[in-house]
């Protein structure tokens, strides 16, 4: 389950980071609201397992899905717009961005040895 949460984490932040460049080269975003690596990595962590979940047990993902990464976000203390805020911030810092997955992917790695 985790390798396959793995592969698809790893094919999320390749094709956002992709997608996501700052053509001009100026990110001009506050940092002021920006999460921490570590904190944006715990977030990503838990919403890759929740989405793995949802996509595992083939669950409609309407409402549910909604509500689940609603949870999330409050129990990391992040509301959804300053959650897309930082996703926006970390997609223009392509270099932060991939530290912030090489920290989601240890995380998922020690999960994995905890089974």
């Amino acid at each position: 389950m985790l390798n396959s949460m793995k592969k698809l984490l790893l094919l999320f932040g390749f094709s956002l980071l992709c997608s996501c460049g700052n053509p001009d080269g100026n990110a001009e975003v506050p940092l002021e609201g920006i999460l921490a690596k570590e904190k944006m990595a715990d977030l990503l962590t838990d919403l890759t397992l929740m989405q793995s979940a949802i996509d595992m047990n083939n669950v409609r993902q309407g409402l549910a899905d909604s509500t689940v990464k609603f949870n999330i976000y409050k129990q990391h203390n992040v509301s959804r717009p300053q959650y897309e805020a930082n996703l926006n911030y970390y997609s223009k810092h392509p270099e932060e961005f991939q530290e912030v997955y090489r920290l989601v992917v240890i995380k998922l790695e020690a999960m994995k040895k905890e089974r």
